[in-house]
């Protein structure tokens, strides 16, 4: 701090007496900007490595489990599942509210608004399933942070005096580095303690057995009501929690979970499929007429040990399902 001040002290001084030849105001105006840039250097490297703390951090965070505390972590589950309820018309860049909420862990989802909120930083997945009407189309986007914001500021400029203009520099110069060098430990202060966090947490840590499964369908062929749809190709099964002869995911730890289906109709017919927990309906996918058209479902849900999800048909006895490997069932524990 003693060192700062003089820094500043001797530029005041330099100023003050400086004739008002112009290779002197040239030479004092270019040590000024020497010293802005070397604090803001200086200032910038511990802002990356403040970053870089905090994405190391946040790393170790989510893949551990602390020790003794395997049933409800010390971090907030976050993640939401929704289904809207009503058909209709929908107007020029209307938001979609999506009002009927499965799961929502950490309240970050707005049914009333229809907007997700991050409540911590991090990287997130979204996904979300239109189905247009029998005649009609619809084009929607997703988006992030929507709005604009822009600032115009008006001034004028002014003759003023070489000597002048550096003094009025050495007040700018001045204020700035008094608000770097207030950022600067402030940084320095997170940093330390950043680290120390890290250190704890990567002494804590504990990672879990990964949970998750792939499967896919071989055989085609025509569904029963409420036909249990089997995955039999099984290409990942990390926990075991699939059972390829039943087609159930049974959770084997209590979590928050994704599922993903996607199924595929034969040619001239439709296939209707439902996704379920414990033989609830989590959601709904059609394949349409006239066929070989896809649909995909993804689901976020909360499930409890022993807990079952499976995909089954909605439709009538008529329907095609085409299999060959085109349609097919996933899912994996996001966190505890």
């Amino acid at each position: 701090m003693l060192l700062f001040w003089s820094i500043l002290t001797v530029c005041c001084f330099v100023a003050t007496s400086l004739p008002s030849e112009t290779s002197k105001f040239d030479f004092v105006m270019k040590e000024l900007d020497s010293l802005r840039h070397d604090f803001q250097v200086k200032y910038e490297r511990l802002e990356a490595e403040n970053t870089n703390l905090k994405r190391e951090l946040a790393s170790v965070k989510s893949k551990r489990l602390l020790l003794g505390n395997t049933n409800a972590g010390s971090e907030t589950t976050i993640g939401f599942y929704a289904r809207r309820r009503q058909n209709g018309v929908l107007g020029v860049q209307q938001t979609i509210e999506f009002d009927h909420v499965h799961e929502n862990h950490g309240n970050g989802y707005d049914p009333r608004h229809g907007h997700f909120i991050a409540p911590i930083s991090g990287l997130y997945e979204f996904s979300t399933t239109i189905l247009a009407g029998s005649d009609n189309g619809i084009h929607c986007e997703m988006v992030k942070n929507v709005g604009y914001s822009v600032e115009i500021v008006n001034g004028e400029s002014s003759e003023i005096s070489k000597v002048d203009f550096i003094m009025k520099e050495l007040g700018t110069l001045r204020h700035d580095f008094n608000d770097l060098h207030s950022k600067y430990e402030n940084l320095e202060a997170e940093n330390m303690n950043l680290k120390r966090e890290l250190d704890s947490a990567k002494n804590k840590r504990q990672l879990s057995e990964a949970i998750g499964f792939y499967a896919r369908r071989k055989p085609s062929g025509t569904l029963g009501a409420q036909q249990t749809i089997e995955f039999e190709h099984v290409h990942e099964n990390h926990g075991n929690g699939y059972d390829s002869l039943q087609g159930h995911f049974t959770a084997p730890v209590s979590g928050l979970y994704q599922f993903s289906t996607t199924i595929y109709s034969m040619d001239n017919y439709g296939v209707h499929c439902e996704m379920v927990k414990n033989g609830q309906n989590l959601g709904q996918l059609l394949a349409p007429v006239p066929g070989y058209a896809s649909s995909t479902l993804n689901v976020v849900i909360y499930l409890s040990v022993g807990d079952q999800v499976w995909v089954r048909h909605l439709g009538s006895a008529s329907e095609h399902l085409n299999a060959n490997d085109y349609s097919s069932f996933s899912g994996f524990l996001i966190s505890l």
